[in-house]
């Protein structure tokens, strides 16, 4: 059969492929066309592809981030997202492809860059350590990355390939030798033209001795050194002269050029060729090693870059940023600013970049209390044509250094400030603009106007990274006055917005914390008393006050702010801001408005001045009566009909809690007594505000005398006087203590140091005997700790720990007996200790078995007992991640592993992880699922962050269920004691730091 001439190309184009595609016995061998095969195939069907994934992904995370104006933006955007995870499975296949490209086309141009891209991807995902391998390996292996090209390219050509190195020696030889005689040269020169200059000056001051004798000379005749060159027949002839001169600088061209590669090591394609990417990966890894908090080998590498001539033009501009992004990191403020500077006097960097580095160097020159430099380096973001957002800030921060610097008037900001308030381009910049407003009020020492603009910038902004500023400057404000109701409400408003990454968040926490009881019990406080002053009333204003409730109610229902525990009246009612605390000690007269009959006379007044004599009706009933006109006659309303229905339920919910009997007035007293009493201990002991706890104090026994709380708050009183410094006053309430209580405890401990010696002695006794106890039904040992148990009533004759054993009895049962003898014997204990702190405990613990969703919602009572040393924090260590399910609703076990395997296959495909189970009961009803295996703790916390950022495809939310990572070690030892709240204890104050 003839064969077409296309068909005959074709077989030889394969012939020629198979030839390419198969194994070579080493590289060498490769032919011409299997390097180009191999270089085409490994650009075009692996890299390119890695490639676009990973440029795809490095955009979807910039898109991601979301600037905060009110802290130094990122400048890598991808480095300040929280959650990379959505780009997780692009990076994970752009890594198997580079991978693939790595393993099939060894001798590939392409073999390098693929290891940058695997470095890159895995920096993305914010893996920063295997990150760093992997950039470090190429690096330090970049040229063995590449040795098959080379011999490839020596192949058969070996002897040519030996005469070209012998001949590069021979050159490089012959050049020293001439830097050598050129040094001499010059060094002669110098002594030739030092010779000279010597002669001249000789001959001119012997021309001046002439003059002055009246000795006409000539002038000394030119040395041959400095006399002008004559033109040579090639000079003169134009063409001839400029093609020698040109030949001659060409060839000092190529003569530098050779030197730099051969110092450098780094020799530059010629056009159109493949780059060598080692300082791509070099720069790369310096970017790592910032993210590491490896400031100084970041530098010195940065450094070694800058340093190198053969620095490629596309690297270069990258450099001064990095360098300043690196003191950034390190919180080198001043240090980051030429670095930024000299970033922006380059001009291969696109406007974009440059725009958000002005920026930023306007917040370091803010933070170095350099207004003038910040406000010019703001003004410059403008010439660099930024995004709309990014101006708009620019204009706000520019605007606030230009007040501090004396360049802008405070009045002409504010008008400014309010036209762009009503530009409705700015709708959703809103709460920037009023919080800005506020810190102008504040620099005039205006809190309360400030105050009210951050919660009108709160109800129309729609930022909440602006919002969380805005509510954390309210709680600092209302803290720094000691209004601490609405700090906790304020504290707590920004916990619900605040990233748990943000610095603040742990200081944020604390006083939230801190302030919860003091909050409980200054509403209590408002509360009852504000109640106490309205069941004074007659019942038609009880119905007034209560519209108006209503009415304020509606007014601040815009702005969200978190409510406080312990209130249990009407909680809305007093979420206003500027509701001022009831004074705790009752002498002092309120600032409730509603208190004050003067205010309430002067609104009337005002009222009717504005509006008429006309009868006092809501909003909705007025709208009723509109509707009304324009309804037939015979129609009705249904919708103002419900409004006035649950008008008239929110009325009777206000006025249910009125005191309106003596017995429920006495109640709402004791109320008052017990909360201000224990906010005088908790300004003590948590806040140590000791004037304020005097004054709360001293204001309970003022109202109060002679009330049950007396001889505790004389108690209260002396110690906080001590902390004080005031020894007079706590002699006073020593005095008073011994005089008219001297019987009681505080009594006897004050005035007789063995009694509190030898209590002090006792309590020890029995904390470490419990303390023995409970560490032997840690370690399994229930035998020896029932034992214990029957003999420490026969020790100690005055037990407070007594359900505090009961309770470590029942454990001992749980374990020994199991799960009928376990109920059983909580119940026993729920009924035996009803006033105990212990029986919330217990009542949760039961609840867990029996499979009730609220278990163990309330906090750790045991704390005391736990003993910290059951686990052990060791970073190194080999780790997993466990998922304890405690209820499974209608899935099944294989369900929900399923779920982790598709959440792992999508976020974890390359990092080849198993899955396990086993129970954590004997009953088999409570599983743990075990991911498996993780290097370390960094990488189970990767892990881990990544399922709490995308909780609901780990497992769904409607399953009960804690994530936890955790060591081989100290899963060995939760598995022995089943103590998963200890655990969670351990992990919270290890892992979330």
């Amino acid at each position: 059969m003839k064969l077409s001439p296309i068909s005959r190309l074709s077989l030889v184009a394969l012939a020629f492929l198979a030839n390419a595609c198969a194994v070579q016995k080493s590289k060498k061998d490769i032919s011409g066309f299997g390097l180009f095969y191999h270089n085409l195939t490994a650009k075009y069907n692996g890299y390119f592809n890695a490639r676009e994934l990973v440029d795809l992904s490095q955009e979807t995370l910039t898109n991601q981030y979301r600037d905060n104006f009110s802290k130094i933006l990122e400048l890598y955007e991808y480095n300040g997202v929280d959650n990379p995870a959505a780009a997780t499975a692009n990076l994970d296949i752009a890594i198997k492809k580079a991978s693939t490209v790595i393993n099939l086309h060894r001798p590939s141009h392409w073999v390098g860059d693929s290891y940058l891209l695997i470095g890159q991807a895995q920096y993305l995902k914010q893996d920063y350590e295997t990150a760093e391998e992997t950039f470090k390996y190429m690096v330090q292996n970049y040229n063995k990355l590449n040795e098959g090209i080379e011999k490839k390219k020596s192949g058969s050509r070996s002897a040519k390939t030996k005469e070209q190195i012998k001949a590069q020696e021979e050159a490089k030889k012959e050049r020293e030798e001439q830097k050598k005689d050129l040094e001499k040269e010059r060094k002669k020169k110098i002594k030739t033209r030092e010779q000279e200059n010597k002669e001249k000056a000789k001959a001119r001051a012997q021309m001046i001795k002439d003059r002055k004798k009246g000795i006409k000379t000539t002038p000394p005749a030119k040395s041959a050194v400095n006399a002008p060159k004559p033109k040579s027949s090639a000079d003169s002839t134009g063409a001839a002269g400029t093609s020698a001169s040109a030949v001659k600088k060409t060839s000092a061209l190529k003569k530098a050029k050779e030197e730099t590669e051969e110092k450098t090591g780094t020799p530059r394609p010629p056009k159109g060729k493949h780059r060598p990417v080692l300082q791509d990966g070099q720069l790369w890894l310096a970017k790592t090693y910032i993210m590491r908090k490896n400031g100084i080998a970041a530098g010195i590498l940065l450094n070694q870059l800058k340093g190198d001539p053969g620095l490629f033009d596309e690297i270069k501009p990258e450099i001064p940023v990095l360098q300043g992004y690196n003191h950034i990191r390190q919180e080198e403020y001043r240090e980051a600013i030429p670095y930024l500077r000299e970033a922006l006097a380059s001009k291969d960097l696109p406007n974009k970049r440059k725009a958000r580095i002005a920026f930023v160097l306007g917040q370091l020159y803010d933070l170095q209390h350099e207004e003038a430099m910040a406000y010019e380096a703001y003004d410059q973001v403008r010439h660099f044509s930024p995004s709309y957002e990014l101006e708009f800030f620019a204009r706000l921060r520019g605007a606030q250094s230009a007040i501090a610097s004396g360049k802008r008037d405070k009045a002409q900001l504010l008008d400014e400030l309010k036209k762009l308030s009503r530009d409705e381009k700015n709708a959703d910049y809103l709460t920037s603009i009023y919080h800005t407003i506020s810190l102008v009020n504040l620099s005039e020492g205006q809190r309360d106007l400030a105050k009210e603009n951050l919660v009108a910038g709160l109800g129309e902004g729609k930022d909440p990274i602006q919002k969380l500023e805005s509510y954390y400057l309210l709680a600092s404000m209302y803290n720094e006055e000691e209004d601490y109701l609405n700090a906790k409400k304020y504290y707590d408003s920004t916990l619900k917005v605040m990233s748990p990454k943000d610095l603040r968040h742990s200081e944020v926490s604390r006083y939230s914390e801190s302030l919860t009881d003091i909050a409980k019990h200054l509403g209590i406080i408002q509360t009852q008393d504000s109640l106490l002053y309205i069941s004074t009333l007659d019942e038609k204003d009880q119905k007034q006050w209560a519209r108006r409730m209503l009415r304020e109610r509606e007014k601040t229902a815009n702005v969200k702010v978190a409510s406080t525990p312990g209130l249990t009246f009407d909680k809305n009612a007093f979420d206003r801001a500027d509701l001022a605390a009831t004074t705790a000690q009752g002498a002092g007269k309120s600032s409730f408005f509603a208190y004050d009959d003067k205010q309430l006379k002067k609104g009337i007044k005002d009222f009717e001045r504005t509006w008429g004599n006309r009868k006092l009706q809501d909003n909705w009933r007025i709208g009723q009566k509109i509707a009304g006109n324009l309804l037939a006659a015979d129609q009705q309303a249904p919708a103002a009909e419900t409004e006035e229905i649950t008008a008239g339920e929110d009325l009777t919910s206000i006025l249910k809690d009125i005191p309106n009997t003596p017995e429920l007035r006495e109640l709402a007293h004791e109320k008052i007594r017990s909360s201000t009493y224990a906010l005088g201990v908790l300004y003590r002991e948590k806040l140590e505000n000791h004037p304020k706890a005097i004054a709360v104090l001293e204001g309970l026994l003022t109202r109060y005398p002679k009330c049950n709380l007396e001889q505790d708050a004389l108690y209260q009183l002396y110690l906080a006087c001590l902390q004080n410094g005031d020894q007079v006053k706590a002699g006073q309430y020593l005095d008073r203590l011994k005089q008219e209580y001297p019987g009681s405890k505080y009594t006897q401990s004050l005035s007789d140091p063995n009694w509190m010696a030898g209590n002090q002695n006792k309590a020890a006794q029995l904390q470490k005997y419990y303390d023995e106890t409970y560490k032997m039904f840690n370690e399994g040992q229930c035998n020896g700790a029932m034992d214990r148990i029957q003999q420490v009533d026969s020790l100690f004759k005055e037990n407070p720990f007594r359900a505090k054993f009961a309770l470590v009895q029942v454990l001992c049962t749980g374990r020994s007996q199991g799960r009928d003898a376990y109920i059983n014997a909580l119940k026993d204990f729920i009924a035996r200790y009803p006033q105990s702190e212990e029986r919330d405990r217990a009542k949760d613990m039961l609840r867990y078995i029996l499979g009730d969703e609220k278990a163990f919602e309330v906090a750790d009572l045991q704390k005391s007992a736990f003993n910290p040393n059951a686990f052990e924090f060791l970073e190194d260590e080999l780790h997993y991640v466990i998922a304890v399910v405690y209820d499974k609703k209608e899935s099944t076990l294989s369900n929900i592993k399923i779920s982790i395997s598709d959440f792992n296959q999508k976020y974890f495909q390359n990092d080849d992880l198993r899955i396990s189970n086993i129970f954590l009961d004997q009953e088999a009803t409570i599983p743990i699922i075990m991911i498996r295996k993780f290097d370390s703790a960094t990488q189970a916390l990767r892990y881990f962050n990544t399922v709490k950022s995308n909780a609901n495809q780990f497992i769904s939310d409607q399953i009960r269920h804690e994530v936890f990572p955790i060591s081989q070690s100290n899963y060995r030892k939760l598995y022995a004691t089943k103590d998963i709240e200890s655990y969670k204890e351990f992990f919270n104050s290890n892992y979330k730091k």
